[in-house]
């Protein structure tokens, strides 16, 4: 799922106007997107902006788990580095389930993200370093520098590391929010002050 772009609508004007950089928009530090986006519901979820719906469906008690891992790419007209991922994180979606802090989670009912990075191995079908909760680095990620010295799209939170060769590379943690029916209950009775909502 991926929303519009938001930013600087002058010379692209398929995007969403955001930021404060200029009359035209442009996102600069400090900008919130949406502008004055608050946690409270001012408009219904929409497909491809914000508020953005990321899903929607039931959740079963003891059986269904969603996790969502969201990310912020820069947008500068080559996709390339952005489409890998989107498969690298496709190939990752059943084995990811796997990882010990997200089986922790499901098992503690609490409501908090997660980071999976190159020290949470994953069993499963996929066993090689792609399976390390996606490091982008095994992915063919290049090294951090060369993610620089052309336009393309790419990822915002990104950590220089090394490979497996000792080679300086480029690492994407997988910050993930675990969601099951458990959690959520948990979650809306501890800001409601006791109250006891259903879903």
């Amino acid at each position: 799922m991926q929303t519009r772009v938001y930013g600087d609508f002058y010379q692209a004007p398929d995007r969403i106007q955001a930021g404060t950089r200029s009359a035209a928009g442009g996102i600069q530090s400090g900008d919130m997107i949406p502008d004055g986006a608050s946690a409270q519901r001012t408009l219904p979820p929409q497909v491809s902006q914000f508020p953005l719906l990321v899903w929607q469906g039931p959740l079963t008690d003891g059986a269904d788990a969603l996790l969502i891992s969201p990310s912020i790419w820069e947008s500068d007209g080559n996709p390339q580095l952005f489409s890998a991922w989107v498969q690298s994180q496709t190939s990752l979606s059943n084995s990811i389930f796997l990882a010990t802090k997200v089986q922790n989670e499901i098992g503690s009912k609490v409501f908090q993200p997660i980071t999976l990075g190159t020290g949470e191995g994953v069993s499963g079908s996929l066993a090689s370093v792609a399976a390390q909760n996606s490091i982008l680095a095994a992915f063919g990620l290049p090294p951090v520098l060369t993610l620089f010295s052309a336009p393309q799209d790419r990822p915002i939170g990104l950590q220089g590391t090394k490979d497996a060769n000792g080679l300086d590379t480029a690492l994407l943690p997988n910050t993930t929010i675990v969601l099951t029916r458990e959690i959520i209950e948990q979650a809306l009775q501890s800001s409601s002050g006791g109250a006891n909502p259903h879903l």
